[in-house]
């Protein structure tokens, strides 16, 4: 923050760390808030329900400040809706701000992304009722050229083709949920996942999600938080998945090179170090 200061920047966006109403950046005062959606993860911090884990992140919201909720999820609406009510703050959902086809067009691709498109927008349009200049063909630009004017990578980022391999850093239920309807839009004869977890996940519920008709490759990033592969090759045998096991992200990836066809596809995924360790070991 006293960077940001330093720099004199004319907004700074401020993701939160774990949670929200115990995160270290709940200490400033937004301008407007936004709340994309809710799942069961980090539970063993933030409790271990939906309602829980909304009420953790319900605490960004302010005295006063509009805040925006990408998703509604009925079941626990009113919890924002209580915290907005008790903070005097006005309460908006995305789909009621951002029609589905307004949404402006992105070089990020994965079909999720246009929920994270409409919420984003429809926070611009709070602020432009705040009174903010924001340029509409600058937007449009902004979004057309996420990838390139930032350096993102990780987003459904296809680094290769024939076979053709892609890299997705979702790592929990409503992630992979997400990842595994846009997997089914692929063509191939045969799909190889190179996956591994960090521990504190529903790994069981995660790896149930997944196809059984594929070939896997266990692994675990080089951190300290991740889960054993033999602890995930347990669990992936018990929700009938069979794969093999690495020690690391790479060797698990050059073994699903050497048995993929061009006509294949290769997955990475299961955790955002997974994919970080496979695109460092591209370079």
């Amino acid at each position: 923050f006293d960077y940001f200061a330093q720099q004199e920047v004319d907004i700074a966006i401020v993701e939160t760390g774990l949670g929200g109403r115990l995160d270290s950046t709940n200490v400033i005062l937004p301008e407007a808030c936004l709340i994309t959606n809710i799942g069961l993860d980090h539970t063993d911090m933030l409790g271990d329900t939906l309602s829980q884990i909304a009420a953790e992140k319900a605490g960004i919201i302010k005295d006063l400040t509009p805040v925006v909720i990408g998703e509604h999820q009925g079941d626990i609406s009113y919890v924002f809706e209580s915290r907005a009510n008790a903070k005097s703050a006005d309460l908006y959902y995305a789909k009621n701000l951002v029609l589905e086809e307004d949404i402006f067009q992105t070089d990020l691709l994965g079909s999720y992304q246009q929920k994270n498109v409409r919420s984003t927008m429809a926070l611009l349009n709070i602020m432009l009722k705040l009174g903010w200049s924001l340029e509409q063909d600058k937007v449009r630009y902004g979004y057309a050229n996420v990838a390139s004017l930032t350096g993102l990578k990780g987003r459904w980022q296809v680094v290769s083709h024939a076979p053709k391999v892609i890299c997705d850093t979702g790592h929990n239920v409503e992630g992979m949920s997400e990842l595994i309807t846009q997997l089914k839009k692929e063509q191939f004869d045969t799909l190889h996942l190179v996956f591994g977890q960090v521990k504190g996940k529903n790994v069981k519920q995660v790896l149930s999600l997944l196809p059984k008709q594929a070939q896997y490759y266990f692994c675990q990033p080089g951190v300290v938080r991740a889960l054993p592969v033999r602890e995930l090759n347990a669990a992936a045998e018990e929700v009938g998945l069979e794969g093999y096991m690495y020690d690391t992200v790479s060797a698990a990836y050059q073994a699903a090179q050497e048995k993929a066809s061009e006509e294949d596809v290769i997955f990475v995924g299961g955790s955002t170090f997974v994919v970080a360790d496979f695109l460092v070991s591209l370079l």
